[in-house]
């Protein structure tokens, strides 16, 4: 897969598993006293929305290939964190293409409506969200657009 997917390459329905991120101990030790100093102890450290965001972030800068010609994100909707992360988790992405508009006051770019789920190990759904990503078209005739 190349970097060079223009909004025109991708397609709805279309899925993508990518990524891998193992989370330990030391790294949520790390992340609560950082972000979160004021949250309730657990008997058992986990990775609650927040931590999972940023590893989400991570893991799909780590794979530019993945992202192709994006330019910004316009934001998320649905966030539902439906269990933690553990120490030991194995993380990916699972990213599927759930709607595509052309923008209409930019005519070089295009919408993409993308619904992301990390895993764990088992294939479990540990948080869904749907982000909106703005993707730059493919250059017709130069640098016109037809």
């Amino acid at each position: 897969m190349s970097a060079e997917r223009w909004y025109e390459d991708w397609e709805i329905g279309e899925t993508l598993t990518y990524g891998r991120h193992e989370v330990t101990a030391e790294e949520i030790r790390v992340w609560r006293e950082a972000f979160e100093p004021g949250a309730p102890a657990h008997a058992e450290p986990v990775a609650g929305w927040a931590m999972l965001g940023a590893i989400k972030i991570r893991m799909i800068v780590a794979n530019r290939e993945v992202i192709g010609n994006s330019l910004v994100s316009g934001g998320f909707d649905d966030l539902v964190l439906h269990r933690p992360g553990r120490a030991g988790d194995v993380l990916s992405i699972r990213k599927t293409v759930v709607g595509k508009r052309e923008s209409r006051g930019r005519p070089d770019r295009g919408i993409l409506n993308l619904a992301y789920e990390m895993l764990n190990q088992r294939g479990e759904v540990l948080m869904r969200l749907t982000s909106i990503v703005f993707y730059l078209r493919r250059p017709v005739d130069g640098e016109g657009r037809t």
